[in-house]
């Protein structure tokens, strides 16, 4: 919103359309937040600007990743990722659980139209049934 006024341009004339980092899977609901968690650890431990984003936020979290990434690639990345933090980047878990966190996302002020993302490791049942929970009309 600042560098847009700063540019003389009324911040609400721009749409917000955040990629949502996704999976969901009834079944397995810890298999859903591993396919998210690989994707963030591959983020944050490889990439020092998606890790230096995080810190603002986690920094503790953000150093332990990308340690661990350095040390272990993305499987020790990954263990280093707690929930609290895989939650406020991702959207995983049962359909329930699922469309709660998405909902929290629709809910802030900020955010106009979320965009769907799953990663491509994710089975085709997985990210069909990701797609359906998650679209407007089952929210």
């Amino acid at each position: 919103a600042g560098t847009a006024k700063e540019r003389g341009r009324d911040p609400d004339d721009f749409e917000v359309t955040p990629q949502i980092l996704a999976a969901v899977d009834d079944d397995d609901p810890e298999a859903a937040k591993d396919y998210v968690r690989d994707y963030v650890a591959r983020y944050i431990g490889g990439l020092p600007n998606y890790r230096n984003a995080i810190a603002a936020d986690f920094a503790d979290e953000a150093e332990a990743i990308g340690e661990a990434f350095d040390e272990g690639g993305s499987a020790a990345a990954m263990k280093a990722i707690p929930d609290e933090l895989l939650f406020e980047v991702a959207v995983a878990g049962t359909k329930s659980e699922a469309q709660d966190q998405f909902r929290d996302i629709l809910d802030t002020d900020i955010v106009d139209c979320p965009i769907v993302y799953v990663p491509r490791d994710v089975p085709a049942a997985e990210r069909d049934r990701t797609i359906e929970v998650l679209s407007p009309s089952q929210l």
